[in-house]
């Protein structure tokens, strides 16, 4: 019987070591989920060269993104206005997927530039929204 009670406690105990770091894992792979929703704006602008005043430079840039969705794909847009006091002035924008992990990029829609200081507007192509699959959304701004 003593050994029926080992034999017992041992598979018990050795299953449950186990068992543990398989639930480890499931925890630590939710995490890193990407949220489909989720957009990524930044701003880079064209370098100002030495011999121009910085004060001249001074810009403001209203700048928008949005997800839209159809069927099972989604894109990303970005809309960007710059002004330089209260005139406008050309900007463009640029609208992209891009991988978390190898950073690569896809469906990039290149810089959209604005025409006689309006509005700049990039769409990227559809991605298919597999919540396993999906890429973060990015969108980049500047003058």
């Amino acid at each position: 019987m003593e050994k029926f009670k080992k034999l017992v406690f041992g598979t018990l105990f050795g299953g449950l070591l186990m068992v543990a770091p398989l639930t480890t894992f499931a925890e630590n792979d939710e995490v890193d989920a990407v949220d489909p929703n989720e957009i990524i704006s930044v701003q880079e602008n064209v370098s100002v060269p030495e011999n121009v005043s910085l004060a001249r430079m001074t810009l403001h840039f209203n700048h928008s993104a949005n997800i839209s969705f159809s069927n099972a794909n989604r894109r990303v847009t970005a809309t960007t206005r710059a002004y330089r006091g209260i005139h406008s002035t050309d900007s463009y924008s640029r609208a992209r997927f891009e991988s978390w992990g190898s950073g690569s990029v896809a469906y990039d829609s290149g810089r959209q530039w604005s025409i006689n200081g309006g509005a700049s507007t990039a769409r990227s192509g559809w991605e298919i929204n597999w919540l396993s699959y999906s890429r973060t959304a990015k969108t980049y701004y500047g003058n």
